[in-house]
């Protein structure tokens, strides 16, 4: 049974690793968050998504590309959703040739992706999120899903400690940046606009997303 990495921990280490390299060293690095995160070719203007895609190792790489680059993507991930435009693909195709819908194998298997909205839902939040989890934050127009994603590595009465890349806050030393970095922010937990946290199942790599037939 796959287990899903240590998220946060991946995270801690990159906040820590940040403001030991030159600005040279840091700007390969963001390149890297885009290559080996939601491989892309070209490093994201807005790398957050990457920075969280690359602390989750070993996601399928169609659903790192496809889906994990922005706050839209990730609402689209989280609830199992899809767009004409963006991602049609809500079946999976097994080694074996069977067909399945993505959340129905999930739940086969025991391991579904968890998601709240509490930006749709009026701030409910239905379970605490927990370290490791995936968060969006900063509401954005009249967009419900936020528009910054973080990783959640700490939780207490007080809010959600996280780490996030393309941020401001502080980093590993206790310096405080306004923008651009690995950083690390509190937010209270009314704050969050989506939590979730993926599915063992997303780290298959012998299955096909497609489009029903």
């Amino acid at each position: 049974m796959l287990a899903l990495p240590d998220i946060a921990a991946n995270a801690e280490h990159e906040w820590s690793l940040w403001p030991t390299l030159s600005r040279a060293e840091q700007d390969t690095r963001r390149r890297l968050y885009s290559k080996d995160g939601i491989r892309w070719s070209k490093p994201a203007k807005l790398w957050c998504g990457a920075f969280a895609a690359f602390c989750a190792p070993g996601l399928h790489p169609v659903l790192a590309l496809r889906l994990w680059s922005s706050t839209y993507r990730m609402r689209v991930f989280a609830h199992y959703t899809h767009e004409r435009n963006l991602w049609r693909t809500t079946y999976v195709r097994l080694p074996g040739g069977e067909q399945l819908r993505v959340r129905d194998w999930h739940e086969d298997q025991g391991s579904v992706r968890l998601a709240q909205h509490p930006a749709a839902s009026g701030g409910v939040l239905r379970w605490l999120p927990g370290r490791g989890d995936i968060a969006t934050v900063r509401k954005v127009q009249n967009r419900d899903y936020g528009g910054h994603i973080v990783v959640i590595v700490g939780v207490d009465e007080d809010g959600v400690d996280t780490i996030s890349g393309n941020a401001g806050g502080i980093i590993s030393g206790g310096a405080l940046i306004r923008r651009g970095g690995v950083a690390r922010r509190s937010y209270r937990v009314e704050d969050l606009q989506m939590v979730f946290r993926p599915s063992t199942c997303d780290l298959v790599q012998d299955v096909s997303y497609v489009e029903p037939t």
